[in-house]
């Protein structure tokens, strides 16, 4: 037997994932909301459905972790990408510590 609640927050969670993979970010916050609506009360549920949850909600926490490290990334190569734009490289040397120089201005191409 489900319970109506166990239901409807297996949704919500589906639904963050949904809009974890794609990218949709903006769409959490009113399903998290939700979410915190229909826990404000004990959500009465079987063992094997909290287990279920527990899952869903841990998958939905891989996703976010990703999506973190991405994000990050994403803004670690703009930063790359201005600083040669103005003629700033880096390098990196014989014990992998990075370190700045100047490019030399033939070898930027500007589109």
């Amino acid at each position: 037997m489900t319970s109506d609640e166990a239901t409807r927050l297996a949704e919500l969670l589906d639904k963050m994932r949904a809009a974890i993979l794609a990218g949709n970010l903006g769409a959490l916050t009113p399903l998290g909301q939700a979410a915190e609506q229909l826990l404000a009360e004990p959500v009465p549920m079987t063992q094997a459905e909290a287990m279920a949850l527990r899952e869903k909600a841990a998958q939905n926490l891989a996703c976010l972790v990703a999506a973190g490290r991405g994000v990050r990334a994403a803004q670690r190569r703009l930063v790359e990408v201005r600083e040669a734009v103005m003629g700033v490289m880096s390098v990196y040397d014989a014990h992998g510590q990075r370190a700045a120089c100047a490019a030399a201005n033939s070898l930027i191409q500007r589109m």
